[in-house]
């Protein structure tokens, strides 16, 4: 028989009704705890023996119908939940309708001879078939849901502030995905997340969390108003299933290489090398990824390039029971493109995506370390010509059992040697001939097979401390994670202060601007002066916010205290302006710049050479620095004739003293609070 044992080496318990009926729970059972080969016997009730299982923590729960433990699907499914998330409840006789008796098995197996078999005696023969790889598993699809945060579709944002709303979306995303794994996190539930990143921060995030969605919805703000929609769906249909069983049911161990991420890469091959699939899922649960590995066997190894290997992947390989094997560090990419590569030549096969090509090279590089040591093993076999399943017995090797155990336990005839009569005679007499010769073979296969420990034993010890330093570097990623979200919290919150600072600034400035206005248009300024426009700087937006708001118009003298900005741009702005002089009391512009202006017919006068007063912000200087520039401007050439520049000027400054007649004759003569007394 090729019995495959249960994967998973904890204790079994075997449960078979005793009496009464299993609906409500009223039932009353005999177990059997079948653990080393020690056996213990106990009767309880169902929740007596859910309390067993939660205290004992067995590798399997072995049952002859699943129920007589439960009444109906719903009560199952209740059950299935309450066990642990390692225990496999397997039902021995096989799936349902296409299984055996309990009583042929056990006759086949030779665990019973006839008679009434009581209850007890039941619940043991269940725990020996258990453990001897009989029987179909119970799988019961642990509750999905998917919750899915993305940009509401109805929102729409143009104009100059698009960009600027993009990335508050995105803002908004991630902070709606950090506190529902902060909930999931506190009520201990666990997740997958998938995001996709943005410039502010997340364009999409989705999370596939393993509890039902009744449990999640407590949790998940479900809506689909404003800018951020949360949505809450199932991640597939949830039911309850016997998976085929290890008998009537062709099943072959595999090898499985994953590539975790946004896109999951999978590749499963058979423990000879070939390929039995390779493909891409998107957005994947673990179900939906154990799925798609059961299809072609069971799994006995599981390898991934990365390193730390990843939750995803460890969780997968807890689940299907598979020894998780990770290359020492990430591969690069040269080195994955030439193994792939090699390996499609030979194999005349296609890789579709990157993804693939990343679960396909860790994979083949594990089956490459593999293959000495499968050498080896036919060799052993060869030479003590056992008959055995070569398949198990790389299985059994893949499992980390020495050669000799694995070539027993896939021998056909229990490790029992086969050869003809000629064969035993000669060997016999070999073995008179020869006895010290046979010792020296036996120390050499077991020097071999202590050889193959002691780097087993090496290895082991390299992945505990290639595992250790994994922990401390996430322990120390995890505290920059933890320092880098509070300083992004303090600078959010200083970066709210600043504004609504600006916010009360921009009002006080207004509120000065509308008051110096006022003060301006008070009062006389008395005999002698001529008010002049004034301007901080030559800067050509300056320039243009004072000529939209009608500051300066044509004709006026404008005063400045910084003319080193003026480029030509703002000299030919001035120029078709038409201003009637500058009067530059800082540094000045360009030589280009001046040369320009003096060509265009604008008088420049030197303002540390004028005195200037103030009266609220309008500057004055006196009339014969007025008429200096009149005159400049005729000997320019710009005021020709009756009505040119230079009366305009002269009539300007005209008006401005007689706007400002009737005021309060007292002067502010200093040059400026920036500047000094003129």
């Amino acid at each position: 028989m090729d019995h495959r044992p249960w994967r998973g080496s904890g204790p079994i318990i075997a449960v078979d009704i005793k009496a009464g009926s299993p609906r409500g729970g009223r039932a009353t059972y005999s177990v059997v705890l079948l653990s080393g080969g020690e056996k213990r016997y106990l009767e309880t009730n169902r929740s007596g023996l859910l309390a067993t299982i939660k205290r004992v923590r067995p590798s399997l729960l072995a049952v002859d119908n699943i129920y007589e433990i439960v009444g109906s699907s719903g009560e199952l499914a209740a059950f299935l939940r309450e066990l642990p998330d390692d225990v496999r409840v397997v039902q021995v006789t096989g799936p349902f309708g296409g299984g055996e008796g309990l009583e042929r098995i056990a006759r086949r197996e030779g665990l019973w001879d006839g008679g009434k078999m009581d209850p007890k005696r039941s619940a043991e023969v269940i725990a020996e078939l258990a453990a001897r790889g009989y029987g179909a598993e119970v799988a019961g699809r642990r509750s999905e849901c998917r919750v899915l945060i993305t940009k509401n579709r109805s929102v729409r944002q143009g104009g100059s502030g698009t960009e600027r709303w993009r990335r508050s979306i995105e803002s908004g995303i991630l902070s709606e995905a950090n506190d529902l794994a902060a909930a999931l996190d506190r009520a201990g539930i666990d997740y997958d997340l998938y995001v996709e990143k943005g410039a502010g921060g997340l364009k999409r995030a989705e999370f596939v969390v393993y509890a039902p969605k009744s449990v999640v919805r407590q949790m998940v703000r479900e809506h689909e108003w404003g800018p951020i929609r949360v949505t809450l769906r199932d991640s597939w249909k949830r039911t309850l299933e016997v998976s085929p069983g290890r008998r009537g049911w062709e099943r072959r161990p595999v090898a499985v290489g994953i590539d975790p991420g946004m896109s999951v890469g999978l590749a499963v091959m058979d423990l000879e090398g070939r390929i039995l699939s390779l493909q891409t899922i998107r957005r994947a649960s673990r179900s939906e990824i154990i799925e798609a590995i059961v299809e072609h066997g069971y799994p006995v190894i599981i390898t991934t390039d990365t390193f730390p290997t990843p939750k995803s992947v460890q969780k997968v390989a807890q689940m299907v029971g598979a020894r998780l094997l990770t290359v020492r560090e990430t591969m690069r990419v040269d080195e994955k493109n030439r193994l792939v590569r090699e390996f499609s030549e030979r194999e005349g096969i296609r890789v579709g995506s990157s993804h693939e090509r990343d679960a396909l090279a860790p994979l083949i590089r594990i089956m490459m370390r593999y293959k000495n040591l499968f050498k080896k093993a036919d060799a052993y076999v060869r030479e003590r010509k056992l008959r055995v399943s070569k398949v198990r017995m790389y299985e059994l090797l893949m499992r980390g059992y020495s050669i000799s155990e694995a070539a027993r336990l896939a021998s056909s005839g229990g490790g029992v040697m086969v050869v003809p009569r000629e064969a035993e005679i000669a060997a016999r007499k070999r073995e008179s001939r020869g006895r010290t010769r046979r010792i020296s073979e036996r120390i050499k296969i077991l020097e071999e097979e202590i050889s193959y420990l002691r780097d087993l034993v090496r290895e082991k010890e390299r992945e505990v401390e290639e595992l250790r330093r994994a922990l401390e570097d996430l322990k120390r990623e995890m505290s920059i994670e933890v320092r880098r979200e509070r300083l992004i919290s303090a600078l959010e919150g200083r970066i709210r202060e600043l504004e609504e600072r600006l916010r009360r600034e921009m009002w006080r400035n207004e509120l000065l601007r509308s008051e110096m206005r006022s003060i301006a248009s008070q009062g006389d300024v008395g005999d002698g002066w001529i008010g002049v426009k004034f301007v901080e700087s030559l800067a050509r937006d300056v320039l243009e916010e004072a000529i939209s708001r009608g500051e300066v118009v044509k004709g006026d003298v404008l005063l400045t205290f910084d003319a080193s900005v003026a480029g030509m741009r703002s000299a030919k702005m001035l120029a078709s302006l038409g201003i009637s002089g500058l009067i530059i009391r800082g540094p000045y512009p360009s030589s280009d710049v001046m040369t320009f202006l003096e060509g265009a017919g604008i008088p420049i006068v030197d303002g540390f050479d004028v005195r200037i007063a103030w009266r609220g912000i309008t500057p004055l200087v006196r009339e014969e620095v007025a008429a200096e520039i009149a005159r400049a401007r005729r000997e320019a050439g710009a005021g020709k004739g009756p009505g040119g520049e230079t009366g305009s000027v002269l009539r300007i400054l005209e008006e401005y003293r007689s706007g400002l007649s009737g005021g309060d004759d007292r002067l502010n003569t200093t040059a400026s609070p920036r500047s000094g007394d003129g």
